[in-house]
């Protein structure tokens, strides 16, 4: 079983890519999103530390985070978002890790992919065997973030500023998939290099 991980820039289509990906029986697809999401379930390790370090100001009536609540609590503080970071991204490691050797044994697929848009920023890249890339074209990217995420021209500007260092990234990736829309295009490349 091979691990790829596939990462790309904000409006990249990555998931998109992903859930094509999946589609094929071969592939088994984790999103880091989704795993970050179990992270802070009531009754994991990383819940507990989560606790342990913000309080309880952000806890529903049943005892569950309030993800909303929690990010503005730490989205607006680079101290506690890296402090948040420094718990969730290890725990999800270590389940990805756990989750590849029980793949594995199943013995049911010939790829897992890893969709992340951190990729290299949390590790991730060294548990995977290839890493894959998808692109689009910079228009297309804002347009998507402007009909799907309704994000203004300013904000959008911003998060392209900060992901200039996706191109450093780009240098340490294997396999590039560009993701314009047309879907019948995205699949031709992912069976491609799925099949070199």
């Amino acid at each position: 079983m091979k691990i790829i991980g596939l990462t790309g820039g904000i409006g990249s289509g990555k998931s998109t890519v992903g859930k094509r990906m999946e589609e094929l029986k071969a592939v088994k697809l984790q999103m880091t999103d989704d795993i970050g999401h179990i992270a802070l379930e009531q009754g994991t390790e990383s819940y507990d530390k989560i606790i342990e370090s913000f309080g309880k100001s952000f806890l529903k009536e049943n005892g569950e985070i309030d993800r909303n609540l929690l990010g503005q609590l730490v989205f607006a503080n680079q101290d506690k978002l890296e402090k948040l970071n420094a718990i969730i991204h290890p725990w999800v490691i270590d389940y990805l890790k756990r989750d590849i050797e029980n793949t594995k044994k199943e013995n049911k697929y010939l790829y897992y992919v890893v969709e992340s848009a951190i990729l290299f920023q949390t590790g991730l890249d060294r548990i995977c065997e290839e890493i894959w890339y998808v692109d689009a074209d910079e228009e297309i990217r804002r347009t998507r973030l402007q009909e799907n995420r309704g994000y203004n021209v300013e904000k959008i500007d911003s998060i392209m500023a900060q992901q200039r260092e996706n191109e450093v990234f780009k240098k340490q990736c294997q396999v590039f998939i560009l993701n314009n829309g047309e879907l019948s295009e995205v699949d031709t490349q992912i069976k491609k290099f799925l099949k070199e």
